[in-house]
């Protein structure tokens, strides 16, 4: 598969795509920091792929805002610390949480991304199973 590839949005239209690593459906509970601020705690993520993660959250946040975030993936004793930066920011009225964030993990951190390239690997198994 290429870089990008078609996918069909709300309506008759087609969006072009534009992620580059697949991402599968989860619900993770993900902590997040913003600089010096405190942490904000127990969000939800959306779905994850080994290049970022969406989640849920209660803030209003602009794109390119750098983040400090802790995911909580199944199975695990300690959440992988992350960090990356907000690619884009939605409201989400009528959904649990009114705001959702798309993050583009930073590939500093290579142990990180490879805990989570494992764990998507492993739950794609599971569920073919």
């Amino acid at each position: 598969m290429g870089l990008f590839h078609w996918k069909k949005a709300e309506g008759a239209k087609f969006r072009r795509e534009r992620r580059r690593h697949p991402r599968i459906r989860v619900f993770l509970k993900v902590d997040y920091q913003i600089t010096d601020e405190i942490p904000r705690l127990n969000c939800s993520s959306r779905d994850i792929s080994e290049g970022g993660i969406r989640f849920g959250l209660f803030q209003r946040i602009e794109n390119g805002t750098p983040l400090k975030l802790k995911v909580y993936l199944e199975y695990t004793a300690v959440p992988v610390e992350l960090f990356g930066k907000v690619a884009w920011a939605r409201e989400t009225p009528g959904r649990d949480f009114p705001y959702e964030v798309g993050i583009e993990f930073d590939p500093a951190f290579p142990s990180s991304i490879a805990t989570i390239k494992e764990f998507i690997q492993n739950i794609s198994v599971e569920r073919k199973e």
